[in-house]
């Protein structure tokens, strides 16, 4: 399982959470009661790639976060009718937001996920590289790993 280094989260665009840290117990908590996970670490992300008007959207974010990060900038991303529903499970779901008659379903702009398969192996599925995995991801079926990015 691929882990952080620290290099990585000195590279990270964001604020990183540990088990130590204020406001680690909010962070984790999820919509499911149910649900009681301790994750290592929490990685919040800051950033908005303005110039090439995308995302890039972490395991864990939710609409609420995307949409207020990029209503900043005057962006709007077609999904997610529910603040505390998550970008990734929305997306990979095909997703159905308020722009959907407009723009498409949320899976229709995704550009490209970091995949870790069964095997192991970290991929990166774009419109360029392991199209057929990103074909799959946007709603061709499931079961292809796990989406980390």
């Amino acid at each position: 399982m691929p882990t952080a280094t620290p290099t990585d989260i000195a590279a990270f665009a964001g604020r990183v959470l540990t088990p130590d840290d204020a406001g680690y117990d909010t962070a984790r908590a999820v919509f499911n009661g149910a649900i009681d996970r301790r994750p290592a670490l929490i990685a919040q992300a800051t950033d908005v790639d303005l110039a090439a008007r995308t995302v890039r959207a972490g395991a864990g974010l939710t609409w609420k976060e995307l949409d207020a990060a990029t209503q900043a900038h005057g962006l709007a991303v077609t999904g997610g009718r529910v603040s505390p529903t998550g970008v990734a499970g929305l997306t990979l779901g095909s997703g159905s937001g308020w722009l959907e008659r407009r723009h498409g379903l949320t899976a229709d702009s995704l550009l490209g996920a970091t995949v870790v398969t069964a095997e192991g192996d970290r991929v990166h599925a774009t419109l360029h590289d392991h199209t057929d995995l990103l074909w799959g991801l946007e709603g061709g079926g499931g079961n292809f790993g796990v989406v980390t990015g």
